[in-house]
């Protein structure tokens, strides 16, 4: 299979590390040919974050409104104009097919403040240790916070839906007439009864708190265990989108306030 070039303009840079993140996974027990063909046929184009809403977090997982993880080429806004950062060789090839599109930029002092600007708002949203939260998830998976937090989750799979690292599929075989058909790969999420449910009616995350609590420990634990990688980006969508109100920033602060709980009293919370 081959892929046509194209680009993508004014993703954000979560979006964009995003790519980054998962194709490690994309490239473990088996190279998903696929993935990598779109990835090396695709020039993304970024677009510096001044940092949207309090939902926004990108700096707690180690990245920034302004991350060049994933990007070819980031905008950062000057005024009417914009700062222009090269930063791969397909970022190089975009200007040059196209040097009628690129002026000499943007005021360089400008943008440096708005980096830093964004970079201040972001982290006064949230502020914790990925590392301490990986270590506690790692000793809790029977912490009675689960039972708390996963009452307000409905399981409708909105938050893996808008999540740019959720990769979960389903792989189906669907008839198109009565001698042919298709075999689709379908994306799926964890968050929904289905996803492990077994032909024989047995369901090892039985309620909606055990899928919830997978969730938080796929992307702050088991990834980054197998993979070095936090798999999130600090987007916010999911505390955006959901009609439970479940805020993954104020979970991960609630963890994190565990975490610093037993540091200081010396034991295990």
């Amino acid at each position: 299979v081959t892929f046509g070039p194209r680009v993508v303009i004014g993703a954000r840079p979560c979006d964009a590390a995003a790519l980054e993140v998962l194709d490690r996974v994309m490239n473990w027990d088996y190279r998903d040919e696929l993935w990598f063909g779109r990835r090396e046929a695709t020039t993304i184009v970024t677009m510096a974050c001044p940092g949207v809403d309090e939902s926004c977090f990108c700096t707690a997982v180690g990245l920034a409104p302004d991350t060049s993880k994933g990007s070819d080429l980031l905008l950062i806004p000057v005024a009417q104009d914009y700062h222009v950062e090269v930063l791969t060789s397909k970022g190089e090839a975009l200007i040059a097919a196209h040097e009628t599109r690129f002026g000499p930029g943007g005021d360089a002092a400008a943008a440096t403040a708005f980096r830093g600007a964004a970079h201040d708002r972001v982290s006064a949203h949230l502020r914790v240790n990925p590392d301490g939260i990986r270590t506690w998830l790692q000793g809790h998976f029977e912490h009675p916070l689960w039972d708390a937090i996963a009452l307000r989750c409905h399981g409708c799979g909105a938050c893996a839906a808008v999540c740019p690292t959720c990769h979960c599929f389903d792989i189906v075989d669907e008839p198109d007439s009565v001698t042919t058909g298709v075999r689709r790969r379908n994306w799926d999420t964890c968050q929904t009864g289905r996803f492990t449910l077994h032909a024989s009616g047995h369901n090892p995350r039985h309620d909606q708190c055990a899928r919830f609590r997978q969730r938080i420990m796929h992307k702050f634990m088991i990834y980054p265990s197998r993979f070095e990688e936090i798999l999130c980006t600090g987007c916010g969508r999911c505390s955006r989108v959901c009609p439970g109100g479940q805020d993954l920033p104020e979970v991960l602060a609630q963890i994190d306030g565990l975490v610093n709980g037993a540091a200081s009293d010396g034991g295990t919370p």
